[in-house]
Formats: C-alpha cells, structure tokens, sequence
C-alpha cells in the first residue's frame, strides 16, 4: 500500500525545496554591495550626483534634498531623459541609486 502524502509531509517538502532559494536571494545584494565598495571607482558626477565604475556596467547614485514622500510609485532616475529603471533608497531616505549597463550614464549632463 502506498504511503500518502499528508499536509504536513507536503509543506516539509515544499520548505525543505525553498530553503535554498531563500539563501541565496538574501545573500547575493550583500555580496553586490561588497563587491561594489571593493572595486569601484567614480567615472562621472554633478553637484548631487555620481557614477561609479561596478562590476557588470554602472552605479548612478542620486543624493537627495530630503525624503521622497510616500506614494505608491516606484522611484526612477532619469539621465538626460533617459530612464535608467528602477532605483533603490538608501536607508537614511537621502539617495536613490541604480545599477545599469546604458553607457549614457558618462556623458548625461543632469541626473534627476
């Protein structure tokens, strides 16, 4: 007779399957970060702004006036117009950074 799988067997399995995944989600931006610090180096930057040199294209790094107001909009950072995608923000509220490949990052005369 074959052994029946029951809720608990099933949720064991699907935490032991997840496991892995979640690691490795949590420990991959600190190993970014960790390799951003070690080796970057500033190819660009205005009165609020840097570009720094990471592995795999450029960091744009934004500094702000004060906090970005709560709304349910993504932040985005735009260099000359061209919208490099999604940013993050720091944990103080004063920058918004993003990482991209897009080389008009060194020559953008206004990040905003």
């Amino acid at each position: 007779m074959p052994k029946r799988f029951t809720t608990r067997r099933m949720l064991f399995a699907a935490a032991l399957c997840l496991t892995p995944v979640v690691a490795v989600a949590t420990a991959a931006p600190a190993a970014f970060a960790a390799d951003v610090d070690s080796t970057s180096s500033v190819l660009a930057s205005g009165s609020d702004w840097t570009v720094t040199s990471v592995p795999g294209g450029y960091q744009v790094t934004l500094d702000l006036d004060k906090k970005l107001p709560i709304v349910n909009d993504a932040p985005t950072i735009l260099a000359d117009g061209t919208d490099l995608g999604l940013a993050v923000e720091s944990a103080d509220g004063l920058s918004l950074s993003v990482l991209t490949t897009d080389p008009i990052v060194l020559t953008a005369e206004a990040l905003t």
